[in-house]
């Protein structure tokens, strides 16, 4: 995981049980202790992973290296019924006074569906501008939509319920040989080793598995 470089946006990739909440916190510490990078998580879901960590309001987010205590945040909206425009939202003060962070969206596709809204998609083409890491956490390439798979600059694949021999047509056609092959890879070491948790990286710009 040491590879991830500075300001990318990474989609995290895996079905439930194959440790990808577990990866999402070690990165995490990662992040936070050895790059002095603070963290936040969007968590519609009120994972119990991180009921330990500081929850942050809106108005917070522009002080958010200012703020005392360790950098691990978690953003859980208020409003259950009127959760897309409080993500939108959270979304607008990210890409306006959030620098040098990280952003982790968990089960990201349960609330981000079909056509990306402008906001969103700013905030993904702005993050190497704002030096802010952003990590899609999905559970299968099925689930995202175009403009993320060509966007996000690393796959991080575990076993998803995706086929190898045939993917969804709106992976980039030049880095869908490698998406068979890191699937396939995941896929044989899990039989092997009789668990869900192996995974590859996948660099798209070199086109290469980690």
């Amino acid at each position: 995981m040491n590879e991830l470089r500075d300001s990318a946006a990474i989609l995290h990739v895996g079905m439930k049980r194959t440790g990808k909440t577990t990866a999402s916190l070690q990165m995490m510490v990662e992040f936070v202790e050895k790059q002095g990078k603070p963290v936040v998580v969007l968590d519609l879901g009120c994972h119990p992973s991180f009921d330990n960590f500081r929850r942050i309001t809106l108005e917070e987010l522009p002080k958010i290296h200012s703020l005392p205590g360790k950098k691990y945040f978690v953003y859980r909206p208020y409003e259950s019924l009127q959760v897309f425009p409080e993500i939108l939202e959270f979304c607008t003060m990210v890409s306006k006074y959030v620098r040098n962070a990280v952003v982790f969206f968990e089960d990201f596709t349960t609330y981000v569906e079909g056509n990306f809204h402008p906001i969103v998609k700013g905030l993904i083409l702005n993050s190497r501008n704002s030096c802010n890491d952003y990590v899609f956490n999905v559970h299968s390439f099925s689930d995202v939509g175009p403009f993320i798979l060509k966007h996000c600059e690393i796959y991080l694949v575990r076993e998803t319920i995706d086929d190898p021999n045939d993917l969804p047509p709106k992976i980039p056609y030049t880095i869908r040989p490698t998406v068979k092959q890191a699937l396939a890879l995941v896929l044989k070491e899990n039989q092997r080793n009789r668990n869900k948790y192996a995974y590859r990286i996948i660099y798209k710009e070199e086109n290469r598995i980690g």
